[in-house]
C-alpha cells in the first residue's frame, strides 16, 4: 500500500514538472482585487459562501486545486474566507470576541488515500494562519462511510439522502463551549453535505454557535 501511494505521488510530481501549474492564481488575485468575481447568491443562515461557482475562473481554480493539487490557490481562498468571516462576525454580536475553530469537511480514509489530500483541510489550515484566534481541529468531525460523488446526484433530495448519516462528531477537550465552530469546504451546491455535518454536531450534543463557510456556491 505504501509503495502504491509512493508511485502515485511520484507520478503527480512528474506531471507537475511536465505540465506546470497555470497562472490561474494570478488571474484570480487580479479579478478579486478589481471586484470582478461575482459574489455568491445569498444562502440561508448558518450557511455562507464567498464567490459564485458559476464564474469560470472560480470553477477553474477549484478544479485546479482538486486535480492538480495547486495549493497556492488555497492561500487566495483562505484570504477570501477570512474577509467573509470577519464580515459575518461583525454583523453577528453572538459571534464576537469568541475563538474560532476551523473544521474542514472530512473525507474517508479510502478517498484520502486515492486523492492524496483533502482540499478542505488545506483551506482550513491556510485560514487558521490568518489569525491567532483561529484554530484548526481536523479530528472533531469524521466521515464514517463512503458516498457517491454529489455531482452525480442532480436533485436536492438525492443529495441529502446520499450524505445522510455519513458524518459523526466527537467531543474534543480543546473545544470550549464559547467557541464558534466554522465548518469549511471548497464548494456547496444544495448544502446537503454541510447540513449533514451540522446534524452530526447536533447529535453529539454540541451547543456552540456553528456556521458553515465555503469558497463558492
Amino acid at each position: 500500500m505504501k509503495i502504491k501511494k509512493l508511485i502515485i505521488n511520484s507520478l503527480r510530481y512528474i506531471w507537475n514538472i511536465l505540465f506546470p501549474p497555470s497562472i490561474t492564481e494570478k488571474k484570480l488575485i487580479y479579478a478579486w482585487i478589481h471586484n470582478r468575481i461575482p459574489q455568491s447568491e445569498p444562502v440561508s443562515y448558518p450557511h455562507h459562501a464567498v464567490w459564485s461557482y458559476g464564474f469560470p475562473l472560480v470553477r477553474k481554480a477549484i478544479r485546479e486545486l482538486k486535480t492538480r493539487r495547486n495549493t497556492v490557490i488555497t492561500k487566495i481562498f483562505a484570504e477570501a474566507l477570512h474577509h467573509e468571516l470577519l464580515s459575518i462576525i461583525a454583523e453577528t454580536p453572538l459571534l464576537q470576541r469568541r475563538r474560532i475553530i476551523c473544521i474542514p469537511v472530512p473525507v474517508t480514509r479510502k478517498r484520502l488515500y486515492e486523492r492524496g489530500f483533502n482540499q478542505a483541510l488545506y483551506i482550513a489550515k491556510q485560514l487558521a494562519s490568518r489569525s491567532s484566534n483561529y484554530i484548526v481541529e481536523k479530528h472533531i468531525l469524521r466521515k464514517i462511510r463512503e458516498t457517491s460523488k454529489q455531482a452525480l446526484h442532480t436533485g436536492r433530495t438525492q443529495r441529502q439522502e446520499n450524505v445522510r448519516g455519513a458524518y459523526v462528531a466527537r467531543q474534543a477537550n480543546n473545544v470550549r463551549q464559547s467557541d464558534v465552530l466554522v465548518i469549511i469546504d471548497d464548494v456547496t451546491t444544495t448544502g446537503a453535505t454541510m447540513r449533514s455535518c451540522l446534524q452530526a454536531f447536533e447529535k453529539s450534543g454540541y451547543t456552540n454557535p456553528i456556521i458553515t463557510l465555503s469558497v463558492a456556491h
